[in-house]
């Protein structure tokens, strides 16, 4: 096993799911949690933050846990989040697998030497990497080098003291080449923020890139929502959907459903990935296009249906299976524990958002709040969930919480038959929140 680095993507709406995301696309690539081995230290041990945060959240949800306390720890948590992760390939080739499919890596690098100054960093590459020097580095390949500083700036001057720095390492190497080189090494320069919030330089990462997004294009803004010819009032943002679907397993052949599938952006994505789809909802409107879904007026031709369909067609993807029912009362019989959907990617409304306004769940709740509403439909769809999902089948949504309700809406995933698997939460607007849940069938 090749042990790489992982240069993920920090963004403040996914920076709770880069580890969930990275994990389930190696595991679409035949590399468990074990092989995969991710920590952040080449030679393993570190307990993820990943990890810490799912084990927060489960205690936040549960009834002894005092919210306050642990929103101090949280906040204290997030503060360290480390985007440089190593982890295990068998190959390059799966490694650029893994890179092509996963939406928050920002690059893979194999490293050559780790150190917290550049001094300690040259001397370790002139003692352990001699090898590895003589291969990529040698008169007749050509090169660029990169210098990149996370939480902190770098200028032009900073580059080129860098080089100078290191110049020993590329005393033998070939032509610069900053369009097309052979090899594109890279220098990671970590700044954390003492208790002053002060920045100094925590950690040095020098090594080979062996991809970068910089070189290949973010290939999931082909499908943004600005190239849809129609839009829903609650559409699935679809950087979101295309993590949510590599956070459920999704892959060729695959059976999606959403039950509350609306203008259909998750089985978009679903389907864009090669599984076969189909989706569910109480409102007709909706899937029919009738009043509520839009023609995007950014696009020149702006005519014509607005039906769930029709963004299928304008991608030439085939058109998905469409049901109408209420997913407390669903049209087909009970499978009992044995199931047939291998994922659920979806976004429940909230309250009396879009679809569930008129569902049989809100009007046996007149008087009720919102809120409660909203946990009424969580519930029906983790029963549903648990009955048509197979065996290690997953259950990828959204799980709003409420101002002063966050504890109830997590207290929510306490099930006998579904496994929290990952666990982020993404901040909106006054003072809301919602997480996005993974959850495997036992």
């Amino acid at each position: 096993m090749k042990r790489i680095l992982f240069w993920m993507r920090m963004d403040e709406d996914y920076n709770e799911l880069i580890e969930g995301e990275l994990e389930s696309v190696a595991l679409l690539n035949g590399l468990d949690s074990n092989s995969l081995s991710l920590s952040y230290s080449k030679s393993g041990g570190s307990r993820l933050f990943g990890d810490e945060l799912k084990e927060f959240y489960r205690r936040l949800g549960e009834v002894c846990a005092e919210e306050e306390n642990l929103k101090e720890e949280l906040e204290y948590e997030k503060e360290g989040q480390n985007i440089f992760i190593y982890g295990n390939v068998p190959s390059e080739d799966v490694a650029k697998e893994i890179f092509g499919k996963c939406v928050l890596i920002k690059a893979i690098v194999e490293i050559w030497a780790e150190s917290k100054s550049h001094d300690s960093l040259l001397e370790t590459l002139l003692i352990t990497s001699g090898s590895l020097i003589d291969t990529h580095l040698s008169s007749n390949k050509k090169w660029s080098f990169k210098l990149s500083r996370y939480n902190n700036k770098s200028t032009y001057n900073d580059l080129v003291k860098t080089l100078d720095k290191l110049s020993p390492i590329f005393k033998k190497a070939g032509q610069v080449d900053l369009a097309n080189p052979d090899t594109k090494m890279l220098l990671l320069e970590r700044y954390l923020k003492d208790k002053d919030r002060h920045k100094y330089l925590e950690a040095l990462y020098f090594g080979r890139i062996i991809a970068d997004r910089n070189d290949i294009s973010h290939w999931w803004n082909e499908y943004s929502l600005s190239t849809r010819p129609v839009l829903g009032p609650t559409s699935l943002e679809n950087t979101l959907s295309f993590v949510m679907c590599n956070m459920g397993l999704v892959g060729k052949n695959s059976i999606i459903y959403d039950p509350f599938v609306g203008s259909g952006g998750s089985i978009i994505s679903s389907s864009i990935l090669g599984s076969f789809c189909m989706g569910s909802d109480i409102d007709i409107r909706i899937l029919r296009g009738w009043g509520i879904a839009y023609r995007n007026i950014n696009l020149d031709n702006n005519e014509g249906p607005t039906d769930i369909f029709t963004n299928f067609d304008h991608y030439g993807l085939e058109r998905p299976e469409i049901v109408r029912f209420d997913i407390k009362h669903p049209v087909w019989r009970r499978s009992g524990s044995h199931g047939w959907v291998d994922a659920i990617i979806t976004d429940p409304p909230y309250g009396n958002r879009a679809s569930a306004k008129h569902t049989k769940i809100d009007k046996s709740m007149k008087g009720t709040e919102t809120v409660e509403v909203s946990f009424r439909l969580i519930v029906a769809l983790l029963d549903l969930a648990e009955d048509v999902l197979v065996k290690g089948g997953r259950l990828v949504f959204l799980l709003p919480a409420f101002q002063g309700k966050v504890r109830e809406s997590l207290s929510l995933l306490n099930r006998k038959r579904l496994e929290v698997k990952h666990i982020g939460q993404q901040k909106l607007a006054a003072g809301a929140s919602r997480f996005v849940v993974a959850m495997e069938k036992l």
